[in-house]
């Protein structure tokens, strides 16, 4: 988990900077134990597809949280970001 919450932390440094200060990223982690396997860029995954159909297309500052909890042996990975509307 670990190198997966750096992996998405160094693109959200990039994705920052090319949305010129419009992106708020809030990261929510409450995780008994973090030594939990996940396919590789995932949560990557997820964010990237969050910034390119919901954020890119919003002219304002948008939030954009990340989720990540635990229920018994379950990680709940939740995404939450802005849609636009025309």
């Amino acid at each position: 988990m670990d190198q997966e919450l750096a992996i998405v932390q160094q693109y959200i440094d990039i994705v920052s900077l090319q949305l010129e200060g419009r992106l708020d990223f809030q990261l929510k982690l409450s995780l008994v134990n973090k030594n939990v396997l996940l396919p590789p860029m995932i949560i990557q995954l997820l964010i990237e597809n969050a910034i390119k159909h919901g954020i890119d297309n919003i002219k304002d500052k948008s939030q954009l949280i990340l989720n990540v909890s635990q229920k018994m042996e379950k990680v709940i990975i939740k995404v939450t970001n802005p849609i636009a509307y025309n």
